[in-house]
């Protein structure tokens, strides 16, 4: 949240990545356990992990992190949209000289870490650390440009969206994400759905009253929309 906050986006995507990641690696470590708690007759600890599994992504962690994460994909899309339609010649300049010195920047960062860590990998006592025998990975984006540049930052969004809204769906925050993100890619049946669950939730909330003019403003400007398809999304509209 701070490194989005002071506009580095390439870390701040790496860090959500990284809880994400974390998350991932928990509910993947449950396939070892199946075979382990069976063949040692552990049924009760297996039915509790099978339990909790169930609602690892329920996590205020990692609920934060997706929330701010697609809000930030989001962000990055609507500013894309903004420089490749609405912008002028000179923003798209002043935009592209900025992505270069960004660039610029994050390339001197990463020298100096890798100075650093050249430096530190001297100074290791050779006989400390080395007996496994085991390569240590190497990370080949460690400042997140190769995630702060993907072309395609609503399908990114969506990797985080999917498993927000599966495991908190009577979150008002989650479902406001959802709309934002399924808005933009033109899913009008899941944002509309965003904004049912929504409106369930919490009927006088002032954010989901604002999606819903966004969607019949939006449903109105889609174009080769088959007309069965537009009479019952207005019908619904009107129902909200």
């Amino acid at each position: 949240e701070a490194y989005a906050r002071r506009g580095n986006i390439g870390l701040a995507l790496k860090r959500f990545h990284a809880v994400a990641n974390i998350f991932d690696v928990w509910q993947e470590d449950q396939f070892d356990f199946h075979s382990f708690s069976l063949r040692k007759g552990q049924i009760r600890a297996y039915v509790e992990m099978i339990q909790w599994e169930d609602h690892i992504r329920d996590h205020p962690f990692y609920s934060r992190a997706a929330l701010d994460a697609i809000n930030l994909y989001v962000e990055m899309a609507d500013k894309a949209s903004s420089n490749g339609v609405n912008g002028t010649g000179s923003e798209n300049g002043d935009d592209a000289l900025a992505k270069k010195k960004a660039a610029k920047k994050a390339k001197k960062e990463l020298q100096r870490l890798e100075r650093e860590a050249a430096e530190k990998q001297a100074k290791q006592d050779p006989n400390k650390g080395t007996q496994s025998g085991e390569a240590k990975r190497k990370d080949d984006d460690p400042l997140g440009l190769k995630l702060a540049a993907t072309t395609d930052p609503l399908g990114e969004a969506m990797k985080f969206l999917s498993p927000l809204l599966q495991a908190c769906p009577r979150s008002i925050d989650a479902q406001h994400a959802g709309f934002e993100v399924y808005i933009r890619r033109r899913k009008l049946l899941p944002a509309l759905r965003c904004l049912h669950s929504a409106l369930t939730i919490d009927p006088s909330n002032p954010r989901t009253k604002e999606q819903c003019s966004i969607f019949e403003s939006t449903l109105k400007s889609v174009a080769n929309l088959p007309q069965k398809v537009s009479e019952a999304l207005t019908a619904e509209v009107k129902a909200l």
